[in-house]
């Protein structure tokens, strides 16, 4: 393999670094007369901005305890409940089965 050389990082010592010596991007110009108060700003004012969300893609879909058993069988459970009597509720576990026919 070829030896390459790794270009020369410059070293900052810590006790020399002073942030008066950076100077800021140069700012774009604002016109404005003395007696006025000039705002810049970008143009793109929703850049940052949040937007709504897709409401067909994030609305909760129910949940299906489906799944394929051999071929085009299918087994689901779900659970139900049904009152019954005086009042009495029951709770119950449904387990179906389908084919297409």
């Amino acid at each position: 393999m070829p030896v390459t050389t790794v270009p020369s990082v410059p070293v900052v010592i810590m006790s020399q670094f002073d942030l008066r010596r950076i100077t800021p991007a140069p700012a774009k110009a604002c016109t404005g007369s003395a007696d006025e108060i000039v705002v810049c700003a970008r143009h793109d004012v929703g850049r940052d901005r949040v937007h709504a969300l897709d409401d067909a893609r994030f609305t909760e879909r129910p949940v299906r305890a489906e799944v394929g058993l051999v071929g085009s069988l299918s087994g689901a459970v779900r659970v139900d409940s049904q009152v019954i009597g005086a009042g009495q509720v029951s709770q119950r576990v449904l387990v179906g089965i389908k084919m297409p026919f």
